[in-house]
């Protein structure tokens, strides 16, 4: 087990109401936002958000520590919002993903995962109003990526979760990861650069 979890699991065995209620202070929202991005549905992300602690104070006993605590209730999480999605929506988004005809990711990504160049208009003088419309495209934007590139994009560049923390949520492999982070952001920059061009043309 992880020597940051051993503490709090501890603490959560042995009943720490306060320890709980510290937990879901940090964490609800990111679930929430999180199960947004796969039900679609606020009520929804919410209910899934709500049985994960459930299944979380349930399965207290049964974690392992092979992974990091957050990423175990992030794991969590997902596998109940996809099962709250239903299977049909999942073949949906699977067909999606299968979409790559072209490699999107030659020369766009150094060996660190970064983009190699921001978007040009990023530069605009109009700092407040330019980021705001950039976070208004990023968020339509997200909502419209095949779920798994949505989910990486999530629980890496929003919920702050490492590559490993991240795979183990998902249970996908760290190549798999790479290439839709990649993916993701790229797709994203795509959407930023054209929706720019379109507000300021």
């Amino acid at each position: 087990m992880h020597a940051d979890d051993v503490g709090l699991v501890e603490a959560l065995r042995s009943g720490d109401e306060a320890a709980f209620s510290r937990l879901v202070t940090r964490l609800h929202p990111r679930l929430v936002a999180t199960a947004r991005r796969i039900l679609g549905s606020a009520e929804e992300a919410e209910d899934a958000a709500q049985e994960t602690w459930r299944r979380v104070v349930r399965g207290l006993d049964g974690f392992e520590g092979r992974s990091r605590f957050d990423s175990w209730v992030f794991q969590i999480l997902v596998n109940r919002a996809r099962t709250a999605r239903g299977a049909a929506a999942l073949r949906r988004e699977e067909l999606l993903e299968a979409d790559a005809d072209r490699d999107p990711l030659d020369g766009q990504f150094d060996r660190w995962m970064q983009w190699t160049a921001l978007p040009g208009s990023w530069g605009n003088p109009e700092e407040a109003a330019l980021a705001a419309e950039v976070q208004r495209i990023i968020c339509r934007s997200l909502d419209t990526l095949p779920e798994q590139q949505r989910l990486v994009l999530q629980l890496r560049d929003i919920d702050g979760l490492d590559a490993v923390e991240t795979c183990a949520a998902l249970g996908i492999t760290e190549a798999n990861q790479r290439v839709l982070l990649h993916r993701g952001r790229l797709r994203l920059r795509e959407a930023v650069e054209r929706g720019l061009e379109v507000t300021h043309g």
